[in-house]
């Protein structure tokens, strides 16, 4: 993962920890119509979202999209997991999953697994 792609998900893990899902949708990043679940999520999961640690990247996954219309190995086009980071827990049971098609970043989930 580059650097520019790490500053997208630093910026989003900002963004997600004081909710400010509006942000999220301006810079594209977020469709307007998932701000809401999206909030939900991290709302029910009760905790205060933090930075991810420097070690917190080691722990990033990046493989290959199998969304529809994508070509597998296609090298431009992969898809992150993103262990997600809390004040109570350290690394938490969240995870943020985006996709990155030719630099260009989309959050897809957060969840518990």
């Amino acid at each position: 993962m580059n650097d520019q792609i790490k500053e997208t998900v630093r910026f989003i893990v900002n963004a997600l920890s004081v909710g400010d899902m509006q942000s999220l949708v301006r810079q594209k990043l977020l469709n307007p119509d998932e701000m809401d679940g999206t909030l939900e999520v991290i709302h029910q999961y009760n905790k205060h979202m933090i930075a991810i640690p420097p070690e917190g990247w080691a722990l990033v996954d990046v493989y290959c999209c199998s969304q529809p219309g994508h070509i597998n190995g296609q090298k431009d086009v992969y898809d992150i997991d993103i262990p997600l980071w809390t004040e109570e827990e350290g690394r938490s049971d969240l995870m943020l999953k985006i996709n990155v098609n030719h630099g260009f970043v989309k959050i897809l989930d957060v969840l518990v697994p």
